[in-house]
């Protein structure tokens, strides 16, 4: 039977499997190698509590897992492993990309100034779509993030991604639109909270 887990040891090979062929992921991780390191950096970060990680198992086996960061987060336990792993997936074409995107980003950070109270999801996969092993994930971080007392759940989608319309009928509305890597991303936000959820004029 299927269970709810934060021991997501593996999920490295699901996030792999889930963003091998998506384009933004395809463009920056030329080598398919380095996009696996990079997300078992990822999964390495979750152990040290950087990001929140929180996934279906089933017999020892992830089948899906949310990566969540909860802005209150901060790097300094962060394993010389999961740094390590993180620098060998790194390209510089790479770290020229982010550092392009964080110079171009002040919009999206003004954006993310209007829901200050809130979790990030940053990455949703699951091993087999349409079993529902994703929405028990997403359903997951959101419990999670409730009892944190945060207000929202954000995350960025691309805009061609059908993943818009999984998210639309879970009560995510677009609240924003980002650019990275040439790409536009929907924000989509939820509240999560019934009363005392900031005004953002959504």
């Amino acid at each position: 039977m299927a269970s709810l887990s934060s021991s997501c040891t593996g999920s490295h090979r699901v996030l792999y499997w889930a963003f091998k062929n998506d384009p933004l992921f395809k463009r920056l991780f030329r080598d398919k190698a380095k996009l696996l390191e990079f997300f078992y950096a990822i999964e390495l970060l979750t152990r040290s509590r950087l990001f929140r990680a929180i996934c279906v198992v089933k017999a020892g086996r992830v089948l899906s897992v949310a990566i969540l960061h909860d802005n209150s987060n901060t790097a300094s336990g962060i394993s010389r492993e999961a740094l390590t792993s993180l620098l060998r997936s790194i390209s510089l074409s790479l770290l020229l990309e982010v550092m392009g995107w964080l110079g171009e980003s002040v919009r999206y950070r003004g954006l993310l100034k209007r829901f200050e109270n809130s979790c990030h999801l940053v990455f949703l996969a699951s091993l087999i779509p349409g079993k529902g092993y994703g929405s028990s994930s997403l359903r997951g971080v959101e419990v999670i993030c409730k009892k944190m007392g945060k207000d929202w759940i954000l995350l960025d989608v691309d805009v061609e991604n059908r993943a818009l319309r999984f998210y639309s009928r879970r009560g995510y509305r677009p609240v924003g639109v980002a650019l990275f890597s040439g790409r536009n991303y929907v924000v989509l936000a939820k509240p999560l909270q019934c009363y005392g959820a900031r005004g953002t004029g959504m």
